[in-house]
């Protein structure tokens, strides 16, 4: 039996982004199909950032029995229009799964030609499927179409223990590509050898904005992380790790395990941290045992605002906590939202005297309504959203200002162009404040801006440097 699993591009406005991180999800699925017996090909079409001719041309060359395709939401329009391309030269059944099959497979089923939709946890599932076709009425986890009607199974259990999974199989990729185009989110490391990997699925907080695949935490033992990054090592020769989970610092205890065991491996890494998770202590820890950056969810300086988010966290705790990661000598990677409901100019203004205690930059993010969030499910019920098939095709536009003309919805009582006007101005006081407050602290300037300044150099010119210096010193008071 021949399996065709697909990895679909990511495009935002128009432009398909490279490879930034392993395609794991599919790479999981491929070993447990692997392991099951199955003939596995990966057609990794982000990877290698076939043209839409390209993949036509390559599709009719391609024997397969079944079509297996993981995607998130943002990638249903090129998914519809792929599917389409796949029934043309085959009648094989397409099975898909991700977070686009698990939160919209009613949407999946009804308007494309998708067989089964994997709800969850694809390992055990897409087994099952593949050994049972005529039998998937009696398959926990999954939707189908049967005579115009779509059946859901009752929901399949987690897995308990995923130390028993095997590895990605890296093998079936174009790793080069991967290799080259995954980086840390440091400008001091641009060029190490970096790859993804995961210590558990899932998230146990419910940010209203916050699309989840897994409502629960599963977590891999630390001694089976540490042998896949000395697998990787071996057969890559990585110098660094991104802990790609939604939320890696779960527990104190479980990080302290994970800094003893990774001290021995040399590596670098980054990671997803919580304000309410993190304290000084483990923060040394982590930098002791070769972390260089942790992403904080902090969202907003409003703490109206984060109540509305359900973030569970304290506004003058993130600021002390920014600040103490920033003195132990771990960079922070500042995650914040615009245009949350509730959203005015008074929040505005507390976000601003907020970021001017922070001695670091960030950026703002428009908020989206991503499906499975409360934040989505608000938006069909006031009719912001009509079509959610249109809608989903919007999505893949991105997260940025593009927005504006795609799948943005204004959440907030300010006007669209009040509401843009707002971003740009607050934006450009959030970097004319950072600038001058990093002059005063010569030290901490050097330390900040000389890898910046030298990657920049480096790969873009003195021209481009001098132009960004310039729009970073310019701007509203």
């Amino acid at each position: 039996m021949k399996a065709l699993l697909i990895q679909p591009p990511h495009y935002y406005s128009g432009v398909s982004r490279g490879p930034s991180i392993f395609s794991l999800g599919l790479g999981y699925i491929a070993r447990a199909l692997i392991d099951a017996g199955v003939d596995v090909e990966v057609f990794d079409i982000w990877a290698h950032q076939y043209s839409n001719s390209e993949v036509v041309k390559i599709l009719r060359r391609k024997k397969f029995n079944f079509v297996g395709i993981s995607a998130l939401s943002t990638q249903y329009k090129y998914v519809k229009w792929l599917i389409g391309e796949i029934r043309k030269v085959s009648k094989a059944p397409i099975y898909m799964g991700g977070a686009l099959s698990t939160i919209n497979y009613e949407v999946v089923l009804k308007k494309t030609a998708t067989d089964v939709c994997i709800i969850g946890e694809g390992d055990e599932t897409i087994v099952e499927v593949v050994k049972n076709p005529k039998k998937l009425s009696s398959i926990n986890g999954i939707a189908f179409k049967s005579r115009k009607k779509i059946i859901v199974t009752p929901q399949r259990e987690r897995i308990k223990e995923l130390g028993e999974i095997g590895f990605p199989a890296w093998d079936l990729f174009p790793m080069d590509k991967y290799l080259e185009g995954c980086k840390l989110f440091h400008p001091k490391y641009p060029d190490l050898i970096t790859m993804s990997v995961i210590l558990g699925r899932g998230c146990p907080y419910n940010c209203h904005f916050c699309s989840r695949v897994f409502k629960t935490v599963n977590l891999r033992p630390i001694d089976n992380v540490i042998d896949e990054i000395k697998e990787l090592k071996k057969k890559f020769a990585i110098k660094a790790i991104h802990f790609c989970d939604e939320l890696a610092v779960i527990s104190e205890g479980r990080m302290l395990e994970l800094c003893e065991k990774i001290k021995g491996v040399d590596i670098k890494w980054q990671c997803q941290g919580r304000i309410n998770l993190v304290n000084v202590a483990l923060l040394k820890k982590m930098k002791e045992a070769g972390c260089i950056s942790v992403g904080y969810g902090v969202e907003s300086g409003s703490q109206k605002i984060l109540d509305n988010m359900n973030k569970q966290i304290n506004a003058k705790d993130s600021l002390r906590l920014i600040k103490e990661t920033i003195k132990v000598g771990i960079s922070p990677n500042i995650q914040m939202i615009y245009g949350y409901p509730g959203e005015s100019r008074e929040t505005i203004k507390e976000t601003l005297e907020f970021l001017k205690k922070i001695p670091w930059r960030c950026n703002l993010s428009v908020l989206t309504a991503l499906p499975g969030t409360k934040i989505y499910q608000d938006a069909l019920e006031r009719g912001y959203i009509k079509d959610e098939e249109k809608y989903l095709e919007k999505l893949e536009g991105g997260f940025t200002a593009d927005q504006k003309y795609d799948s943005f919805i204004n959440f907030t009582e300010f006007s669209d162009e009040e509401f843009f006007t707002l971003k740009v101005l607050t934006e450009k006081i959030m970097r004319k404040n950072f600038v001058i407050a990093a002059l005063k602290k010569p030290i901490f300037f050097m330390n900040f801006y000389m890898p910046r300044i030298m990657n920049t150099l480096k790969y873009s010119g003195f021209g481009k440097f001098f132009k960004r210096v310039i729009s970073e010193t310019s701007g509203a008071k």
